[in-house]
């Protein structure tokens, strides 16, 4: 509603208080970044140690290494939601590790799903970005849901859907916003086969748009590869070695003899 004595604004103008979705990409930088956590009577418990990486705009990369290496929580760091015991994190020309979550502009979606039970999933969807005033939030929801064939989801709540839907509508709603830095923990550990390749394409095409940094654990059987980079560690050591994934495929020099089950 209008305030008395204000004129409308013309059809199709943007006003002070909508802000249009970004989709510039940008770089992701961490120097020597190390996560500590301090225990009453005990020695403190490094989970990061040192971790120096560089992504460029538009670039995929995953975080590989074995369960409690640091993978989850060198995530949380960048997304704001750990703090940072030393070392940077900076996004484009930003240094942001001492920024509140709110304030980095980064997309977020964990393997726990974090949605909202008493809310629809359009109303999932559309909660950030009704909270950011962002122009054409009903169009984006439109343009994410057809694009990941959920369209039938739409009026459900997070309790009528399976394990593989509620996923569906977490990577949904981290990608509607077209952040310019993205972070998917497991994005396709619940998904069945078919949801799978649709997840895929739809990840390959929001890199092209944002930069995009994507986690997951050992690829298993039929899971396929999205990243064009992967960065390992164990936690325990400083650094992390990139590879790319081309390289040890077809001979890989480490097999998995146990492949993980759930």
């Amino acid at each position: 509603m209008n305030s008395p004595g204000r004129s409308a604004p013309a059809p199709g103008a943007t006003t002070t208080a909508e802000r249009p979705a970004t989709t510039t990409a940008q770089s992701l930088a961490l120097t020597d970044l190390v996560k500590t956590y301090a225990s009453r009577g005990r020695e403190s418990v490094t989970a990061v140690n040192g971790i120096d990486l560089a992504i460029e705009p538009g670039e995929l990369v995953a975080l590989l290494g074995p369960s409690g290496c640091g993978k989850t929580t060198t995530l949380r760091m960048i997304a704001g939601l750990e703090t940072v015991t030393s070392g940077s994190i900076r996004i484009g020309d930003r240094e942001v590790s001492q920024l509140p979550a709110s304030k980095r502009g980064i997309g977020v979606g964990f393997e726990s799903y974090a949605l909202y039970p008493p809310l629809s999933v359009r109303e999932n969807l559309l909660y950030g970005l009704k909270a950011r005033k962002v122009k054409g939030a009903e169009q984006m929801v439109g343009s994410i849901s057809q694009r990941l064939e959920m369209d039938d989801l739409l009026e459900l709540r997070p309790a009528g859907l399976s394990s593989g839907q509620k996923q569906r509508v977490a990577l949904a709603r981290a990608l509607v916003r077209n952040p310019p830095v993205l972070l998917l923990d497991e994005p396709l550990s619940h998904l069945d086969a078919s949801a799978r390749q649709r997840v895929r394409r739809e990840l390959k095409r929001a890199a092209a748009r944002i930069r995009l940094h994507h986690h997951r654990r050992h690829p298993r059987p039929g899971r396929g590869v999205v990243a064009g980079r992967s960065a390992r560690g164990d936690g325990r050591r400083g650094g992390a070695t990139v590879r790319h994934p081309r390289r040890g495929v077809r001979r890989p020099r480490e097999p998995v003899r146990r492949p993980v089950r759930r």
